[in-house]
């Protein structure tokens, strides 16, 4: 097919006035260019320098938000399908910035794993998960489970699997209530090694789950060889579920083939009650979204759990 080639461009001194600013103009232009589907050349311009100001800022502000922790979490509870009870929760990480106010984490996690960062960030992640976890279990509040969202990095990190079990003595937590969610295209990148990584992470006795499910490019096929416990369907088939009769067929053969591997089926982004009674006509297993609860700081979880196990019955 021959070899293409993608170029960016930055010039002196209009676009910057030291030889790494100018690299890092060039290297903004150069992944503009391959965004834009390769073989291109881009010069690097006054959106993209806005852009550059703004990542940079972020790459800073993330190193600081760890020191003076303006990283938190929210759950979004996990509720079984049948009981309409709580099963677990998933942790969500937001970032005030004093500047920036609320940043997605759809804007500065792509960034973070990017630079790096992503490894603190989710160290972070997972500390303040597990002590959650440990909170509810000393309150007497028996969920299930806390879905932790892992990068591609840190899965590929040798000794990921060692540093998740040191933390789960320190913490005293039995392993089974971890649930660490990978998503579809950081699995597809790397098949072979990441299910070797996912099992021994299960020899643990920690769960696994394959998130955003159906949005990249796994085929059904590839289910049965991975070594996880819950897929997880993404909300763009949930938005679709009523009158999609095509997203219906998807959806009902997830299900039976989950099932028939042992899998729970977990579905994101439920809204109304239509969807809801969909997805129970399907018998997905769990559901989480707005239909039940926004995502909730850590008191507001506490008393819903309360509330949705009602532990005096």
């Amino acid at each position: 097919g021959g070899t293409t080639a993608s170029m960016g461009i930055s010039l002196y001194p209009s676009d910057a006035r030291t030889i790494e600013d100018l690299l890092i103009a060039a290297d903004t232009a150069l992944f503009k260019a391959k965004e834009l589907g390769r073989n291109r050349i881009a010069f690097f311009t006054h959106t993209m320098k806005e852009q550059m100001d703004k990542e940079l800022y972020l790459i800073d502000g993330m190193r600081q938000a760890l020191l003076k922790q303006e990283f938190y979490l929210q759950y979004q509870p996990q509720l079984d399908v049948n009981s309409g009870k709580m099963q677990g929760m998933e942790a969500l990480i937001r970032w005030k910035n004093p500047k920036l106010g609320f940043v997605s984490p759809a804007e500065f996690i792509p960034l973070a794993e990017r630079t790096g960062q992503i490894m603190a960030i989710v160290g972070w992640l997972l500390d303040a998960s597990f002590q959650m976890m440990k909170r509810m279990m000393d309150q007497g509040i028996s969920v299930q489970h806390i879905g932790i969202n892992v990068s591609a990095l840190q899965l590929r990190e040798t000794n990921f699997a060692d540093k998740v079990q040191q933390k789960l003595t320190y913490y005293k937590i039995d392993p089974s209530l971890i649930e660490l969610e990978i998503t579809e295209s950081v699995i597809m990148n790397h098949l072979e090694e990441t299910i070797r990584k996912l099992t021994k992470l299960r020899q643990l006795g920690i769960q696994i789950a394959l998130d955003d499910f159906g949005t990249g490019y796994s085929s059904l096929n590839y289910l049965r060889l991975l070594p996880i416990d819950r897929v997880k369907i993404d909300r763009s088939f949930i938005d679709r579920v009523e009158d999609d009769s095509v997203v219906q067929a998807i959806l009902n053969t997830i299900v039976t083939l989950g099932h028939s591997l042992g899998f729970r089926i977990v579905a994101e982004g439920v809204e109304e009650e239509a969807q809801l009674q969909s997805l129970t006509n399907m018998k997905v297993d769990t559901v989480q979204g707005y239909y039940y609860s926004k995502p909730l700081d850590a008191e507001k979880l506490v008393e819903f759990a309360r509330e949705s196990l009602n532990q005096n019955r």
